[in-house]
């Protein structure tokens, strides 16, 4: 087993839920995407920040029961981990999803809730308009919006899962390109210290 099979999407979604979020573990992980994505490079506590319910004013709530710091090491590893493997040059990124043995249906919600998570990620990193983005990226990123509205519909076929898996690697694939284009230079690995502006 490896290190990101024991990162367990029901654990994460857990630890996400009672730090204060509402998003299950697909969509914490597309916030965390698109945000490495948008700006470069973003620290885990600034990742937790964003995934939190905010109030009316834009404030984090204040957590009651569960001190703020330090963030379970669950969800630091998948922070770390997903950095690393989105700098990977041997394409090691991976998306979290639930395990191939949940139904169908429960996989292609978690991969439209896992679009809708990088998309958001995408805007509050300052990504607001995709049809300025470069070429493949504006393309990808029109089609990311297209599956985040996708509903489950599936007899659980064999076709249906090869189309599920297929559909995954294209997106695999296609935020490694989102993140290359965007981000040419490899971002900082260390979680203690944030990559510099480049221009």
């Amino acid at each position: 087993m490896t290190h990101w099979q024991q990162l367990h999407f029901e654990h994460i979604t857990g630890l996400l839920h009672a730090l204060g979020a509402e998003g299950n573990a697909a969509e914490g992980h597309g916030v965390l995407c698109g945000l490495l994505c948008s700006k470069g490079y973003v620290n885990s506590k600034a990742w937790i920040d964003e995934m939190v319910d905010q109030d009316d004013a834009g404030t984090p709530q204040p957590l009651t029961d569960i001190p703020p710091e330090p963030l379970p090491e669950a969800l630091l590893d998948l922070h770390s981990e997903t950095v690393r493997r989105i700098n990977d040059l041997n394409y090691e990124f991976r998306l979290m999803l639930p395990d191939d043995e949940e139904g169908l249906e429960i996989r292609v919600t978690a991969l439209a809730q896992w679009c809708q998570g990088f998309l958001y990620g995408m805007g509050i990193g300052g990504v607001e308009d995709f049809s300025k983005l470069p070429g493949p990226v504006s393309e990808i990123a029109q089609d990311l919006i297209e599956i985040s509205r996708a509903s489950a519909v599936t007899d659980g076929s064999e076709e249906d899962e090869t189309a599920f898996t297929e559909l995954v690697e294209y997106i695999r694939v296609g935020i490694q390109v989102i993140y290359e284009e965007l981000q040419p230079v490899p971002s900082a690995k260390d979680d203690q210290q944030p990559k510099p502006t480049l221009h």
